[in-house]
């Protein structure tokens, strides 16, 4: 993981989220000092709490008739979000994602980049994709103070190792 995260270090990202940005007419905060990151991430966690609230009570309404009898198993509790199946997981994500961009009332240019990693892999290594992404996500996080999103991220960057080795060009992967 060591070598992986060095790895990092040596590719020109900088360069490459320039371009990115330029693409994509991104207008945010890229490189934030470390206050501004934990006002940015305190903003964050408060706009996520209040849309999974939102989209929860939205689902619920649907879910439920105005009487407060469910329309599906009268046996189950219309109230609780337990035992949902995918289609209705699916479905309440898409409600948290649309409450989420009603909420947010920031300025483009006052948001600070949010990201992810994914991590493609092929071959034999000695660690898993979700452990790469962690810590490669965990040093750019380090490096760059950018806020860690895998859901209502601006940026994904794909990492690519193949029989153990990353590929040099993972700043091409930038989506």
């Amino acid at each position: 993981m060591n070598i992986l995260k060095g790895e990092i270090e040596h590719v020109d990202l900088k360069k490459a989220v320039a371009l990115w940005c330029e693409r994509n007419k991104f207008q945010g905060i890229l490189y934030p000092t470390e206050h501004g990151y934990k006002a940015a991430k305190d903003d964050e966690v408060k706009i996520k709490k209040l849309a999974k609230t939102l989209a929860e009570a939205r689902i619920r309404e649907k879910k439920c008739q105005p009487v407060g009898i469910c329309d599906e198993n009268p046996e189950k509790d219309c109230h609780s979000l337990e035992g949902y199946s995918k289609d209705e997981r699916a479905r309440l994500n898409a409600a948290e994602f649309e409450a989420y961009h009603e909420i947010d009332s920031r300025k483009p240019e006052d948001k600070v980049l949010k990201f992810r990693v994914t991590c493609v892999r092929n071959g034999t290594h000695c660690f898993g994709s979700q452990d790469a992404a962690y810590h490669v996500g965990g040093r750019l996080q380090d490096m760059f103070h950018w806020i860690v999103d895998l859901n209502f991220y601006d940026l994904e960057i794909m990492l690519n190792i193949r029989e153990g080795k990353v590929l040099k060009h993972v700043c091409a992967y930038l989506i």
